[in-house]
């Protein structure tokens, strides 16, 4: 949103509003170094300040980053920990703009759940690169997402 052209995104959206907004943020913020906690609350805040100047009444749903897992040695895996901070800072400002948020790490079975969709699931859940869902993974997450979107799931 905030690199996008709002000369053109405004128009478009004022002329075809949507009911709903679904803003998925978080696995490219949970990876970048320089980015701490209060920057991104920072950019978060502008976007949902153009999200709320464009569509007021939308709903809104911010989903967050998806468990992510690293492989340091050949038999040893570790949690990418950034996924939590920016899962925590959308729960934070999140609602000052009416939106709800979704945990998609969590939704996944909390920190090594990537790890486990791919060493441990059958169907494999994740993909090799330990950030991805295999398609498998992103039908049941998605699955769970529109059951919790139309009160179905918890």
């Amino acid at each position: 949103w905030l690199a996008w052209d709002m000369g053109l995104v405004e128009p478009y959206l004022r002329r075809r509003p949507p009911d709903l907004v679904v803003l998925a943020y978080g696995t490219n913020e949970a990876n970048d170094p320089n980015l701490t906690p209060e920057k991104y609350a920072i950019k978060l805040r502008d976007v949902l300040t153009r999200l709320r100047v464009i569509l007021p009444d939308a709903a809104c749903v911010l989903v967050g980053p998806s468990d992510r897992g690293e492989k340091i040695s050949k038999t040893t895996y570790g949690v990418w920990s950034a996924t939590a901070w920016v899962a925590e800072v959308q729960r934070t400002i999140g609602p000052e703009y009416g939106c709800a948020t979704w945990d998609w790490q969590v939704a996944m079975g909390g920190p090594g759940s990537m790890i486990r969709g791919y060493y441990g699931a059958d169907p494999k859940l994740a993909a090799g690169d330990l950030i991805h869902l295999s398609a498998e993974g992103y039908k049941q997450l998605g699955s769970r997402f529109v059951a919790v979107l139309t009160g179905m799931g918890d």
